[in-house]
């Protein structure tokens, strides 16, 4: 009984700083997994003024679901025909 209670609050301690990361920085810290997909700093535009992707990085990790959000217009296809190569980028860097 001792032992799970323990691992109770080490688990309870962990979940308040995760909670406590996510509210000081925007952003969850990063798993501790061996990213299979590292993305630095894709950008693409169309013709001299449309920016459709603007220097977006992200990394993708073993076993876990990795999603793109955003608008309509916000350049999620356009980040997937890149990184798939099915796109011109104008500068990519994926590690794989």
């Amino acid at each position: 009984m001792l032992k799970r209670c323990r691992r109770a609050n080490r688990v309870a301690e962990a979940d308040t700083k995760k909670k406590s990361d996510l509210l000081t920085t925007g952003f969850e810290p990063e798993p501790d997994l061996p990213a299979t997909v590292e993305v630095k700093e894709l950008t693409k535009r169309f013709g001299r003024r449309k920016m459709a992707v603007n220097g977006i990085s992200f990394k993708m990790y073993d076993g876990q679901i990795t999603v793109l959000l955003g608008h309509n217009g916000a350049g999620k296809t356009t980040a997937m025909a890149m990184m798939t190569g099915s796109s011109e980028t104008i500068k990519r860097s994926l590690i794989p």
